[in-house]
């Protein structure tokens, strides 16, 4: 028995380093633990980079007191709170320092100005194209410095000027399709006067390299002819020592670009230079500032077998937490980088990569980009109040997170669709739902609401000047959760409609396009050759839509059709879209809740019948995990109703520390068990010798009384037997059950 007691016992020891959760929030807290101890606890004594990122990391883990003295402390290390660090200012560090304070509030106005001061020109040169909307011979004449200039744009788009330097003066060299503008000319004002409908599109060029802008410029008619004003675009770097640099222009631009601020001229410096400076890691900073997919998947591609990215400059764990926090982890491969950042984290709680690795610095960043991702770990089947999934014969996922008082539950619907939130339906899906690949039982469609889509799982976002298409024909864009999305390809359109193999088709001169089979031509009207045809057809014969009277034609045309009865009714190449908003108009940061979301004249985001909430992290909140509880105020969001404003702490009296104590009270218990059992003599025989010695003499004037003397004797030890044995079987009991604790 003393074996299996301490068989028991020694089970326990060795089990009891191991009661903590093992989860990822777990370690979490493990890191949030060793950083605090080194900024909070030796009062930030920390360099700009570890002061900014471990104040980012820590954004929900500190008290308000806490707060004000993080952020007065990285205050401190500046130059009159203009640049940082205070003995060597420099832009990487003061934008940094910048993204820190303004994540929290606080204005950076002087180390705006700072910053602006280290902008340096981007030398490079620009090309002008002028596209015709009429696939015709167009005149045009360009005035600046006081002098008219000639210039033909033939029917195929080429210059009519072609080599003739000197027909556009001073500033322009001709070339074939596009006008490049000399170095001495950058800041001129040109105006372009034309006898037809044109536009204007830019590109610039640096050695072998090109980049088309977005920047598209559309002339105004005026009496007879069309006029438009241009200047080319700036290309802007951040300069050190009078030279561009490359790290410092990211952090800068991100910077600013996460305060709201208009960055594109930078954009041009930063991806013809990218090739030059991979060290710095510059595609996650590009999807960040330009939302194109094309960085995205170029960030995806870097990333190694083991799941993280590593550069010349930054280490694997500083490399992959910049990927983790500037995508949002948004990257395909982020779940092996999370899954493999965990499995390396020190049992102390830190990141260390190399000998000399700033561990601070890397283990903040690490921690960032975990939080970052942490909406990965959000429940997203339904949150039931705590003990209910096993009730209605759901599945729990205690690994997802619900917020206080609640649990993540699978429950087991009778399709996938309707456990996304959508509806089975046997006919067209209704206004303001779209069609999705998720199952419904009888072959039925699935159909969900545009307010619960977001374009990056559906599709893809366009420029502004690309054209959304399907097996090469235009299509049009749909309105969802987060603006207008394509349903398709994006296109720029470079090449002119006979490339294409179409023809112009203009329903002015009579003509349809039948089906909408247009091409993403530069002019305008590019219809399939063996689909225009010399008629007018009804307007969804043309894949158009007919306008009522209190609508316009967005990102189209509006034409005369077959039944539009003379009026140019019909919406071609676009949406029909009410001119007011009817109901709450959302931000960027906001999401229609129960409601509808459309696209208005007058909003992007038009929520109707419904709500716009931000999202938790916009508000600055957190959802708090299940054994945690809000500190401050819990207000509803767009993505919980439990969105936590100040900080989540550890609740009291919770249930691991429960478990402990229960642990080492049952521990306690065995060792009283064990002395117990040392100090028993349950042996009955010597107890019965002892009792009959003690008896008297036996006599013969009394033999009745000492049989029953003994008799009594006999039954009293028998007594303390039983006990002893019910005393041994309960202590059994008490042993089973602690092996079965022990076993679980």
């Amino acid at each position: 028995m003393q074996k299996k007691l301490f068989t028991i016992f020694i089970s326990f020891m060795i089990l009891l380093p191991f009661l903590s959760c093992s989860s990822a929030q777990d370690e979490i807290v493990k890191a949030i633990t060793w950083l605090r101890e080194r900024t909070v606890a030796k009062d930030w004594q920390l360099n700009v980079e570890q002061h900014s990122f471990s104040l980012l990391a820590l954004k929900n883990s500190l008290t308000v007191s806490e707060t004000e003295e993080a952020i007065t402390r990285l205050f401190a290390k500046s130059q009159e709170e203009k640049c940082w660090p205070k003995e060597n200012c420099n832009a990487k560090e003061t934008a940094i320092a910048k993204l820190a304070l303004n994540s929290f509030g606080k204005s950076t106005e002087k180390a705006d100005e700072y910053l602006l001061s280290k902008i340096k020109s981007y030398e490079v040169k620009w090309l002008i194209q002028i596209i015709t909307e009429e696939r015709k011979e167009t005149s045009c004449l360009i005035n600046y410095s006081g002098s008219f200039y000639q210039l033909t744009i033939k029917g195929n788009e080429t210059m009519g000027n072609e080599g003739n330097e000197n027909e556009l003066g001073p500033c322009f060299n001709v070339g074939r399709y596009w006008l490049e503008l000399k170095e001495d000319c950058n800041n001129k004002s040109f105006t372009i006067v034309c006898n037809s409908n044109f536009a204007v599109s830019f590109m610039l060029k640096k050695d072998d390299k090109e980049y088309v802008t977005t920047k598209f410029e559309r002339a105004e008619a005026e009496n007879e002819n069309f006029v438009l004003t241009i200047k080319a675009p700036k290309a802007y770097c951040i300069a050190k020592n009078n030279e561009c640099d490359y790290e410092a222009t990211l952090w800068t631009v991100y910077a600013f670009h996460k305060e709201g601020k208009s960055i594109e001229e930078f954009i041009p410096y930063l991806v013809l230079e990218r090739n030059n400076n991979q060290m710095f890691l510059p595609e996650p900073f590009l999807y960040a500032l330009t939302n194109s997919v094309v960085w995205l998947k170029e960030t995806e591609n870097k990333q190694a077998v083991d799941g993280l990215w590593e550069t010349e400059a930054y280490n694997a764990y500083y490399a992959t937490a910049l990927v983790g926090f500037i995508t949002n982890a948004n990257v395909d491969g982020w779940e092996q980088a999370r899954n493999t950042l965990l499995s390396e984290q020190k049992k102390a709680g830190y990141w260390r990569a190399k000998e000399n690795a700033d561990v601070i610095r890397d283990t903040a960043a690490v921690l960032l980009a975990l939080q970052q991702s942490a909406y990965s770990n959000i429940c997203y089947y339904d949150c039931v109040d705590e003990g209910k999934c096993s009730e209605i014969g759901g599945t729990l996922h205690q690994e997802l997170e619900c917020g206080v008082g609640k649990e993540c539950c699978e429950i087991h619907y009778e399709n996938e669709c309707e456990s996304k939130g959508g509806s089975c339906t046997s006919g067209s899906c209704p206004s303001g739902t779209l069609k999705v690949n998720y199952t419904c039982e009888n072959d039925l469609k699935c159909c969900m609401a545009l307010n619960l889509l977001y374009c990056q799982e559906i599709g893809s976002k366009c420029a502004s000047n690309e054209k959304c298409t399907v097996n090469g024909f235009i299509t049009n864009f749909i309105t969802v959760a987060d603006g207008d999305c394509c349903l398709g390809t994006c296109v720029l359109p470079t090449k002119h409609c006979e490339e294409l193999n179409g023809v112009i088709c203009k329903p002015e001169e009579n003509k349809s396009c039948a089906h909408g089979r247009w091409l993403p031509s530069i002019e305008e009207f590019c219809c399939e050759a063996s689909s225009c045809v010399n008629q007018l057809l009804n307007c969804d014969a043309m894949n158009g839509h007919l306008c009522e009277e209190q609508e316009v034609c967005y990102n189209g045309h509006l034409v005369v059709s077959k039944d539009s009865n003379g009026e140019a009714r019909c919406c071609i190449q676009g949406q029909c879209i009410k001119q007011r908003c009817e109901g709450e108009i959302c931000k960027e940061d906001e999401l229609c809740v129960d409601g509808t979301l459309v696209r208005t004249a007058d909003a992007e985001r038009c929520c109707l019948n419904g709500r716009c909430l931000k999202k938790c992290s916009s508000l600055n909140g957190t959802l708090c995990p299940t054994h945690m509880e809000c500190k401050g105020n819990l207000v509803e969001a767009s993505d919980t109703k439990l969105c936590c404003i100040g900080s989540c702490v550890e609740k009291k009296g919770k249930t691991k520390f429960l478990l402990i104590f229960i642990i080492l009270l049952l521990l306690a218990l065995l060792l009283i068990l064990i002395l117990i059992k040392k100090k028993r003599k349950p042996k009955v025989k010597k107890a019965e010798e002892k009792a009959f010695l003690s008896m008297p003499s036996p006599s013969v004037s009394r033999p009745i009384r000492r049989t029953i003397s003994l008799s009594k004797v006999r039954e009293k030890a028998g007594e303390k037997e039983k006990k002893e044995k019910r005393s041994e079987k309960k202590e059994e009991d008490i042993l089973k059950e602690l092996e079965r604790i022990t076993k679980s």
